[in-house]
């Protein structure tokens, strides 16, 4: 084998290790449904996202961009309670209007190679003074991970109550 196919079969593994292949363009995030249920961490399509299993959001929690006009005054986040069968539902309060600009970013264009790693994406809902809801879907970074600047202005908000949730 000559040394020229020997480096192209050497770097076509290389990226196939280390890397796989994303779709072009950026994802477009609909406009979330606002919905008068409490945000629910136990429910199943949320369970299913955060463990690892499957589940379709029902109509009324289909997450999308916060609808304008929509004035939050908390967010409810769920995550992985670290590969227990829990999850852990934080209720937090602040500076909401930079969270809302900042999920109001679109998604940026995909790349070509990204990481071969995952990430559990929190769910993460707001809530208005009326009690209505909206289930944000997240602005993705070019390997489709939450962008920093997001996760980065939800831990700027004060965790006001945070708790643990067996399910299953």
């Amino acid at each position: 084998m000559s040394h020229r196919i020997k480096v192209a079969a050497l770097a076509v593994a290389l990226v196939a290790l280390v890397g796989c292949t994303a779709t072009h363009g950026a994802p477009q995030r609909p406009v979330a449904s606002v919905t008068s249920a409490a945000p629910d961490c136990r429910a199943s399509d949320v369970v299913a996202q955060l463990l690892g299993g499957r589940g379709n959001p029902t109509p009324a929690t289909t997450p999308g961009r916060v609808p304008s006009g929509f004035v939050p005054a908390a967010a409810v986040e769920c995550s992985s309670a670290g590969g227990a069968q829990a999850v852990v539902e934080r209720r937090m309060s602040g500076d909401l209007a930079a969270l809302v600009t900042t999920l109001d970013r679109p998604s940026d264009r995909a790349a070509d190679v990204c990481p071969a790693m995952g990430q559990i994406q929190p769910v993460l809902y707001l809530v208005d003074a009326q009690g209505r809801t909206v289930r944000v879907a997240w602005p993705l970074d070019r390997c489709g991970y939450v962008q920093q600047r997001a996760s980065d202005a939800v831990a700027a908000l004060h965790v006001d109550s945070e708790q643990t949730l067996a399910v299953g």
